[in-house]
């Protein structure tokens, strides 16, 4: 999901990331090596300590049934956990829309409609 994020240039929002070696993004990783963002685990092991001392408003994350006990501690020290499965689209179209739901919630709704279409435009074709 962070690399929805870097795609609207808001990676300055990002403060970690879990499993950095699949980040494509030059910018976040020129952050992470910068200490601006943390690396708080992987795909199967979340560091759950340094999560809660990073304060974050939020984690967008996918959902693992055998991280359910995680996602409950990290609600519990009051770290919003949103799950978002994007990787279960079908459609490539269907992940790029996922650019719009980010952009909403950064106030980049423009900026994403446009970057959309403009995808849109090139698979329709």
């Amino acid at each position: 999901m962070a690399g929805y994020i870097g795609e609207l240039h808001a990676e300055n929002l990002l403060i970690g990331i879990s499993s950095p070696e699949y980040i494509y993004s030059e910018r976040i990783q020129s952050l992470l090596k910068q200490g601006k963002i943390q690396n708080v685990g992987s795909d199967q092991k979340y560091d759950i300590e340094k999560i809660i001392s990073l304060k974050p408003d939020v984690i967008f994350t996918n959902h693992i049934a055998s991280f359910d006990n995680t996602y409950q501690l990290l609600e519990n020290n009051g770290i919003r956990v949103v799950f978002l499965d994007e990787y279960m689209e079908q459609k490539p179209l269907q992940k790029t829309a996922y650019l719009k739901l980010f952009g909403k919630l950064l106030g980049k709704d423009k900026e994403a409609e446009r970057m959309y279409e403009n995808v849109e435009k090139i698979m329709l074709t």
